[in-house]
């Protein structure tokens, strides 16, 4: 955790007032399956991720994302002990009223996972247009089928479990 200041402090009462300005029951506004940007943390009893806490996408755009990221971390619902990543999640509900759980599925992780796999994609691309352009050009006017060159379609396709 990071040791606070008074002028940090002075920042997350900004940020919370920001967050709480115009609600009048904050609590009302988290629906199921619904997407937020916060944190979470993983409760080994439910086997899942839970809501700790968020900010509104208009608070993230307002306050430097470090200053976001250490009053998520510090005015948390649940203690962590250390710094957590701010993540995009979905938010569900789980069991009945009063004893509901926010479990949440972090959405980040695919967000990551797809942007490296359309890295590698992108430098496959570049090497099959690099190394046989001239090839490409003169098969594809002869109508010769050639490589084909990787696409978005199916590029997650390895995840798939071979069955």
């Amino acid at each position: 955790m990071v040791e606070i200041t008074d002028e940090m402090l002075d920042l997350y009462e900004q940020i919370y007032d920001t967050e709480h300005q115009y609600d009048d029951d904050y609590e009302e506004e988290f629906q199921d399956n619904s997407y937020h940007l916060g944190i979470c943390s993983y409760d080994k009893d439910i086997d899942g991720w839970l809501l700790a806490s968020v900010v509104k996408c208009s608070t993230l755009f307002q306050y430097p994302f470090d200053s976001i990221s250490n009053y998520l971390n510090n005015y948390s619902v649940i203690e962590q002990g250390k710094n957590v990543p701010t993540d995009i999640m979905l938010l569900s509900f789980q069991g009945n009223e009063p004893f509901q759980c926010f479990t949440v599925i972090k959405k980040t992780f695919w967000l990551k996972l797809i942007q490296r796999t359309w890295k590698k994609i992108c430098a496959q691309r570049k090497d099959i247009i690099k190394n046989n352009m001239v090839n490409y050009l003169h098969k594809r006017s002869l109508g010769i089928k050639q490589v084909t060159i990787p696409t978005l379609y199916g590029m997650l396709s390895y995840l798939k479990e071979s069955k």
